[in-house]
């Protein structure tokens, strides 16, 4: 009776473990779209300068084959700043979720992706920012 609790017990591990599928790091190319594009075309912005842009709750990459992709940690502002424009990003993907961990965000220049974003250059501008605050003071 007990070996047969462990092996019920084991089966479940295994299948709880298997049923929980881990990131990977991946690289997608596709454009910068709205969200509310994907599913309600009639409603996507002419372009980033477009007062509608505004009531976009969020923005994702749109593949070729129309799959689109949530990139989770990449700020609103950087993302309507590429409204529609073809990009490349690397990092963890999750299929269940449709979304993506960027670790690197290119945008398509001249035919060259050249590098627009990172947690890193996210980080380093904030760090900038900080110093520029605290060397100059504060008016409040």
């Amino acid at each position: 009776m007990k070996a047969i609790s462990v092996m019920i017990l084991t089966a479940m591990a295994v299948f709880l473990l298997a049923a929980r599928a881990p990131a990977i790091e991946r690289t997608l190319a596709g454009r910068m779209e709205s969200l509310n594009c994907v599913f309600i075309p009639d409603l996507c912005p002419v372009d980033k300068r477009d007062p509608h842009i505004a009531l976009e709750l969020d923005f994702v990459l749109l593949l070729e084959k129309g799959d689109h992709y949530l990139l989770t940690n990449v700020p609103r502002e950087v993302k309507i700043n590429l409204f529609g424009k073809e990009i490349k990003v690397t990092g963890d993907v999750r299929e269940e979720y449709r979304s993506i961990t960027v670790e690197t965000l290119k945008v398509k220049e001249n035919g060259q992706y050249i590098k627009a974003w990172s947690p890193l250059m996210e980080s380093r501008d904030w760090q900038e920012w900080l110093r520029r605050f605290y060397e100059k003071g504060s008016d409040n």
